[in-house]
């Protein structure tokens, strides 16, 4: 409530720092407080389908026997996962977020990047903003739909209230 106060706009999406997270409880947290979605399943320490598929889902309350209706868009390539954890070249790193692009791409899914945006200075940071740039870049010319996750969140609603 006081972010909107300041930005003059509702928040509706969520991702916790250091991805915390404790099923079913988070999801309980955002549903109750408004959120439309989150983006904070993923790994620290490897970039992937934490959530064993490449496409937002819905979480489940096995306690309570019913969905919740906050959207999870699962988190699949975080900058320090490459570079700090993994201890991957700029150049490894790009191939294996090409390999996880070439899945999304067949199964039709959703690729989720979390850059942190002190990642973008060019003094100590370098590989990671040309890393970012390489892989929009692709994105791109596999002509992928680059949007944020408000966006990808309404677009799974409305195309999938018939199922």
């Amino acid at each position: 409530e006081r972010l909107e106060k300041v930005i003059g706009e509702n928040v509706l999406g969520y991702r916790n720092h250091y991805l915390r997270f404790k099923i079913p409880e988070t999801w309980k947290l955002l549903e109750k407080s408004g959120f439309k979605y989150d983006s904070t399943i993923g790994y620290n320490d490897l970039a992937g389908f934490r959530g064993g598929v490449p496409y937002p889902f819905y979480g489940f309350d096995p306690n309570a026997d019913e969905t919740f209706k906050v959207l999870e868009i699962p988190l699949n390539v975080m900058d320090g996962t490459l570079f700090e954890y993994m201890h991957l070249s700029a150049d490894k790193a790009f191939e294996l977020v090409k390999k996880l692009m070439d899945i999304v791409e067949k199964y039709h899914g959703v690729l989720t990047l979390n850059w942190h945006n002190d990642k973008f200075d060019d003094i100590y940071w370098k590989c990671y903003e040309e890393l970012y740039i390489k892989i929009l870049k692709e994105a791109k010319k596999r002509n992928a739909w680059l949007t944020n996750g408000i966006e990808i969140a309404e677009w799974w609603v409305n195309e999938n209230l018939g199922d």
